[in-house]
């Protein structure tokens, strides 16, 4: 290999290194930030702009944090030193910052700016803020809210929000598509709209509303988070794990992104891609027994009974009142001819739980290949009486 393209090479690898340490500072900082660490997230993520000082995600991430801990005013500078074309976001932070500190003007002027974004959060959940607590009782405060420009957008938010509480989701959509075209923020309707159609079932409509939300705004993760789950509810994986992924590019510190892309892929049948999601997520939060599950259900499914047996072992650990973790373990040395470990399992799992109709079946399979057929049709005829129609087959082939 002659000597510039090993300069190359060295040169693409140390930009990889960097980029990769950086990455994984922030994404501890906001594992910390997440599980209430705040302390050590502001120093992962101090670390992460050290070494990466271009990323303005970093800055806002930083500033979140910051802002946690009651340090504004470090906040403030955190969150300015993210380019006001970067994200929008930044206004809504530095505007409860000040409110924190006590400087309404600039809090005020930094809400305002921010409420001529149309992706901007919903009027009410701006208002419900805790950061205004003390804003809301000024002349200031209700001046904005009756400014012209957005006196009609708040008034509408709230017939909408009476029409979606009281599920009257067709007169609501019928309301959004009347001011739509007249609206001076249209990105607010259409995730209104994005959202009722989901709870409408319509996935596809959903997901074009958020298509709406996209082409305003190509860095609005939420939105390709949203429409990847309304694609993952119509069963569209590879559209789902396209939409997680960009959103994942956009903000890889979402980490209910993973287990998202993660349920995509087993949809998908791509067993390792998902359990290499789950296993970065749980990086981070080593003790999520849900993600845990998860991840031993993907091994049983795809045959690595060995993977499954070491998850299940590790929920037991955490947690031995689980009856679910009983049964998946039990389950498991079922499918490895371990019939003894899977009987007791089973009996532990039923103890903590005895209307399962299911785990009585498997109970009885388990009695049945170790040679206990009296035990195995005892079993079946209590999975029968509990709904679990498997039972039924197997006493008429082999209790009769």
């Amino acid at each position: 290999m002659n000597r510039p393209v090993l300069l190359i090479l060295l040169i693409f690898y140390c930009a990889a290194s960097v980029a990769q340490r950086s990455k994984d500072f922030y994404l501890s900082g906001a594992a910390k930030m997440q599980s209430g660490d705040i302390d050590s997230a502001v120093y992962y993520l101090n670390q992460a702009i050290t070494w990466e000082p271009d990323r303005y995600q970093y800055y806002i991430k930083l500033g979140e944090a910051l802002y946690a801990a009651g340090r504004y005013d470090e906040a403030i500078k955190s969150f300015e030193g993210v380019e006001s074309g970067k994200a929008f976001i930044t206004f809504l932070w530095l505007s409860r910052c000040y409110a924190k500190t006590g400087n309404n003007v600039k809090s005020l002027e930094y809400l305002k700016d921010y409420l001529h974004f149309d992706n901007r959060l919903p009027d009410k959940e701006i208002k419900r803020d805790e950061a205004y607590d003390q804003l809301q009782l000024t002349d200031g405060w209700f001046q904005l809210w009756q400014d012209v420009t957005y006196a009609g957008e708040a008034s509408l938010e709230d017939d909408i929000l009476y029409l979606i509480n009281n599920e009257k989701y067709v007169d609501a959509i019928a309301l959004i598509d009347k001011k739509t075209e007249n609206s001076e923020n249209p990105g607010i309707l259409y995730r209104y709209r994005a959202e009722i159609e989901g709870l409408q079932g319509n996935y596809k409509a959903s997901a074009m509303d958020w298509t709406e939300l996209i082409n305003r705004n190509k860095n609005d993760y939420l939105a390709y988070k949203e429409r990847g789950k309304a694609y993952l509810k119509a069963e569209k994986f590879a559209e789902s794990v396209s939409d997680f992924s960009k959103a994942l590019r956009l903000e890889p510190a979402d980490f209910e992104l993973y287990i998202l892309k993660a349920r995509a892929e087993k949809g998908l049948k791509d067993y390792s891609s998902a359990e290499e999601e789950l296993l970065i997520y749980l990086d981070y939060f080593p003790e999520d027994k849900a993600s845990i599950q998860f991840l031993g259900e993907l091994y049983y499914e795809e045959g690595n009974y060995v993977g499954a047996l070491k998850a299940f072992n590790k929920n037991l650990l955490l947690d031995n009142s689980n009856a679910v973790y009983y049964k998946a373990r039990g389950k498991t040395y079922l499918k490895t001819r371990m019939y003894k470990y899977a009987i007791e399992d089973l009996s532990m799992s039923l103890d903590l739980n005895a209307e399962d109709g299911e785990t009585y079946y498997y109970k009885a399979m388990a009695r049945y290949y170790s040679g206990d057929r009296p035990g195995a049709c005892a079993d079946w005829k209590e999975a029968a009486t509990r709904g679990e129609a498997r039972a039924v087959r197997e006493l008429i082939d082999n209790c009769r």
